[in-house]
């Protein structure tokens, strides 16, 4: 049935996105952390 195979299609994308989205911001707050870190030294 194809529009099974679509609807798959569609979930992994969604899923791929968010792992997308949620390593760039674990990357912005390790910049930022490391940022501050070395702001105090």
């Amino acid at each position: 049935v194809l529009w099974v195979k679509d609807g798959k299609m569609a979930i992994q994308r969604l899923v791929e996105s968010n792992i997308n989205l949620s390593s760039i911001s674990i990357q912005r707050a390790t910049l930022e952390e490391a940022y501050l870190n070395m702001i105090e030294d």
